[in-house]
């Protein structure tokens, strides 16, 4: 449309677009957490499924670390390559305040939130989906992964721009 108007090469408005959601992408994911504010934390996988059904195919996964500030409603995505400790510890201490309460599942990877500063509580889904002792509830996330997903698969003819991609998502 913009290079319609502007009768302007289609490649070059496309890279100026890629270049305007990049800087934008790096100026929201520069902000930290409010502090004092509840933080819900998950991982979420994207791919491709064979015939757009059952499994996903093997080595088309993408991971993504999913921080949403329960009160400000704040949401960011992160592409990772492993899902291990020092992986949730970069984010964790990258973007989330020290002190803060951080709500996840009982993944391994989030085991050590305590040592590293964090209120740490959690929700074991395959005994509760509701944790009855402090009701923790981890559904606010769910929402946003969804959208995630479907925006990658959108935009997944390119995968250099994933970043990009992310903050369309949660706009």
């Amino acid at each position: 449309m913009a290079s319609k108007s502007l009768e302007l090469n289609v490649q070059f408005v496309r890279r100026v677009f890629n270049i305007c959601r990049e800087c934008m992408v790096s100026n929201l994911n520069s902000h930290k957490f409010i502090d004092g504010e509840i933080i819900e934390m998950d991982e979420t996988a994207s791919g491709k499924r064979k015939y757009n059904r059952g499994h996903q195919v093997t080595g088309q996964t993408q991971w993504f670390v999913t921080i949403l500030g329960r009160e400000s409603g704040v949401v960011r995505f992160f592409e990772v390559e492993e899902r291990d400790i020092e992986t949730m510890k970069f984010y964790v201490t990258t973007y989330i305040r020290a002190g803060s309460e951080i709500h996840t599942d009982g993944w391994s990877a989030y085991g050590r939130l305590q040592s590293w500063g964090y209120v740490h509580k959690v929700v074991i889904h395959k005994d509760n989906f509701v944790d009855p002792q402090v009701v923790l509830i981890l559904t606010s996330l769910k929402p946003h992964m969804v959208q995630l997903n479907v925006k990658l698969k959108l935009f997944s003819e390119y995968p250099g721009l994933t970043s990009s991609y992310i903050l369309i998502a949660i706009l």
